[in-house]
């Protein structure tokens, strides 16, 4: 039987599809060989190489198959890795904005500004960019309002973390840290300061127009009851009317069409 040789461009092409789907098919290898009992327990260190791969269900299951590593030394002390002590780089937050097509470019670009804010303003290890979520929320908006006075720039900031969460909430370790309450808490908060300053920036921009609404809106009513009695069914007249009381659906003016 002649053996069959493999063409460069088709050994090329598997080495490219391995590199492609590395992370997948050596998680598969450690699932394969604890469901088959050929390996009985694993290194935490090779969960977390890979943790993005495995799933919720997944990861419990193998977290009762960890064999933790444990360092002799004089008091003979033990030594483990817990969901408290996981730490996440700020490496592991720009690819996780840089993978996320859910988001607009120029938001993107937001996010990713944010991290090295936080690295900043927090005096943040960027290997231990997650330690940021280990302050309350009280500490956290403290540093942000004194590195951020203008509201704008600081909902940026809240919109940042609530996006971190989106990201990271399939993560059993990152949810220890970082619960679906406290992203509820969160969300308020933003939206909450989103909406105080999008209320100041409009009374900027009336106020810089020089322009008084409420006046030119009651200047509207009286010019349609000033035509309803010198000149009732004109064009102008019905005009007047459609932006005015045609713009509501009952006699009391109370509600809009």
């Amino acid at each position: 039987m002649v053996k069959k040789v493999l063409s460069e461009k088709r050994k090329q092409q598997m080495r490219e599809y391995y590199q492609a789907r590395k992370a997948l098919i050596n998680k598969n290898k450690i699932l394969n060989r604890i469901n088959k009992g050929t390996q009985k327990g694993v290194q935490r260190k090779s969960i977390e190489k890979y943790v993005s791969e495995f799933t919720a269900a997944e990861l419990e299951e193998l977290e009762a198959k960890v064999n933790e590593k444990t360092i002799k030394t004089k008091r003979a002390r033990v030594s483990t890795k817990t969901f408290e002590t996981q730490k996440y780089s700020s490496t592991q937050f720009l690819s996780l904005i840089n993978s996320d097509t859910t988001i607009k470019e120029r938001t993107q670009k937001k996010h990713k500004s944010s991290i090295n804010s936080f690295i900043k303003y927090f005096s943040l290890d960027p290997e231990k960019f997650s330690d940021v979520f280990l302050l309350s929320d009280e500490e956290i908006i403290e540093t942000l309002t004194k590195a951020y006075p203008v509201i704008g720039s600081r909902v940026s900031q809240y919109y940042f973390i609530t996006k971190m969460y989106s990201l990271m909430k399939k993560d059993p370790y990152f949810q220890r840290i970082f619960t679906d309450e406290r992203y509820q808490k969160w969300d308020r908060i933003a939206r909450k300061n989103d909406q105080i300053y999008q209320g100041e920036n409009n009374k900027k921009k009336q106020s810089s127009s020089g322009i008084d609404y409420v006046q030119e809106f009651i200047k509207m009513f009286e010019n349609e009851l000033t035509l309803r009695k010198e000149n009732p069914g004109s064009l102008d007249h019905v005009a007047a009317i459609l932006y005015t009381i045609g713009a509501f659906s009952d006699d009391n003016l109370k509600t809009p069409v």
